[in-house]
């Protein structure tokens, strides 16, 4: 049995665009307004505020100029003889998990998301552009995410294999 472990720095979700942020602000702004006039429960009405706080920050962002801070993630492998498990902290779209699956050096390879924390989804770099509810609403890192995650994945794998 074998184990590696590194921890990455992700880039926040901006929005794309200040326009995208700004607007994406001004819906979330209009949401609450009427759940709060609908009396909805407070458990919608406190995720229209995370979306919210979000958004606002990613737009402070884009007018300061001022980088929003990375989020951390903790990638693992482990080799437990010929096969391998890598954890990666988060919802991570199908393709992500497919691709490192494919080219792991490690015939028997095994892809566990939720692992070591959550940063909530992370989508492959093409879903961006359709945006929806993955993205804009429950997603914390930028596009670059996937292809990093990806990458750290199969550094490990490389190096667990290499321990063979």
């Amino acid at each position: 049995m074998a184990s590696a472990s590194e921890t990455i720095k992700l880039p926040r979700y901006d929005y794309g665009s200040k326009e995208r942020a700004k607007e994406y602000v001004a819906n979330l702004q209009r949401e609450m307004k009427e759940l709060k006039a609908q009396g909805s429960v407070e458990g919608m009405i406190g995720w229209a505020r995370i979306r919210l706080k979000r958004a606002t920050k990613a737009l402070e962002s884009w007018n300061s100029g001022k980088p929003l801070p990375k989020v951390k993630a903790e990638i693992q492998a482990w080799r437990i003889g010929d096969s391998a498990i890598v954890f990666v902290p988060g919802e991570v779209f199908n393709e992500i998990g497919t691709h490192v699956k494919q080219h792991s050096p490690i015939l028997s390879t095994f892809f566990v998301g939720y692992a070591n924390g959550n940063v909530g989804y992370i989508p492959t770099r093409e879903d961006y552009a359709e945006g929806g509810y993955e993205v804009d609403d429950a997603c914390q890192v930028g596009p670059e995410a996937a292809s990093l995650v990806t990458e750290k994945c199969l550094e490990l794998l490389e190096l667990l294999y290499e321990k063979t």
